[in-house]
């Protein structure tokens, strides 16, 4: 006699109480955070980019404590018979300069600078800067007063606020989601709805019936 198997086979739902709806959100923002700042270096001047390693550095350091010491050495450009001086903006642009330590320096010399007479793009050697005093130097030098948050705030703010907008749809999935899987969903079969719910399930405006003793059918929405 064939065994009778009573019940209803269990289907596999992996991951069974994860809220996978905010994680995927969390994971997608932060991904599409990280292209963004991508974007915002590219978009830099090819100073602010070559600067960057040690504004933030410098800017760490110098937030947690004041008298903190680091060592850097300074970008200058030069001329003949003329003391070197910090290099601008637009004083330098992409490219490859050779230095005298054997690194070469990703940069070149812009058009204005030689019309300015300048010949040289070197690297200071190295010197111990206090970092909160070399981080609002190249502040007010390089980033034209902007801080490390101000230079990063387009994207970050930007992944902030995607974030906030798109949590509570994931969380209201979520919700969803541990309710099947803890009471199940119906698969066939007939649902109990209220007239309203009815109504927008079949796309309806009313239940109508009629009796024996109405010439004209009745409405109930």
């Amino acid at each position: 006699m064939p065994k009778t198997a009573w019940g209803r086979k269990e289907t596999i739902i992996w991951p069974r109480h994860m809220p996978i709806y905010t994680y995927t959100v969390a994971f997608g923002v932060a991904v599409l955070t990280y292209l963004a700042v991508c974007i915002r270096i590219h978009l830099a001047t090819p100073l602010e980019r070559y600067c960057l390693p040690a504004y933030e550095r410098a800017s760490a350091f110098g937030a947690v404590v004041k008298t903190h010491k680091s060592t850097y050495r300074l970008l200058f450009v030069g001329r003949p018979q003329s003391t070197p001086s910090p290099a601008m903006n637009d004083e330098v642009i992409l490219g490859r300069t050779e230095d005298a330590g054997g690194q070469a320096i990703p940069l070149a010399l812009s058009t204005e600078a030689r019309e300015r007479g300048y010949t040289l793009l070197f690297r200071a050697p190295e010197r111990s800067y206090v970092d909160a005093r070399f981080s609002v130097y190249l502040r007010g030098v390089v980033y034209k007063g902007t801080s490390l948050l101000g230079f990063f705030q387009p994207p970050i703010f930007g992944g902030v606020i995607l974030f906030l907008v798109t949590v509570p749809l994931a969380a209201f999935k979520d919700v969803q989601r541990q309710k099947q899987l803890k009471y199940g969903r119906r698969l066939k079969g007939p649902e109990m709805l209220t007239p309203h719910q009815f109504n927008k399930t079949v796309k309806g405006d009313g239940v109508g019936f009629k009796t024996n003793d109405m010439k004209s059918s009745r409405r109930v929405r």
